[in-house]
């Protein structure tokens, strides 16, 4: 299978558990589908979905998975052609991976 197959399902899963599950669960699912989104080509919704994951990350004071989904962030932004946001998260999560 194609990352670009599992975009549709992806989001749907990503819908439906939307305000149905805690923080803690949410916050996997939304990083696991922005990877998904990333590889499948969709990097607007890789972004909202990672920036999320990492507010949720963030809450429930899980820096090392926060930085992981800034990195995917920043991952997003680039290959979309914002170079400074991407930077400034790329640096945003070498900052929380050093304070781990």
């Amino acid at each position: 299978n194609r990352p670009l197959d599992a975009c549709p399902a992806a989001k749907r899963l990503q819908d439906t558990a939307k305000g149905q599950v805690c923080a803690s669960t949410e916050a996997p699912l939304l990083l696991s589908t922005s990877k998904v989104m990333l590889e499948g080509g969709r990097p607007d919704d890789c972004c909202t979905s990672a920036q999320e994951a990492a507010r949720l990350f963030e809450e429930d004071g899980d820096e090392r998975m926060a930085a992981t989904a800034l990195g995917i962030v920043a991952q997003a932004q680039m290959s979309m052609g914002k170079y400074s946001a991407g930077r400034q998260n790329a640096r945003r999560a070498r900052r929380r991976f050093g304070e781990i």
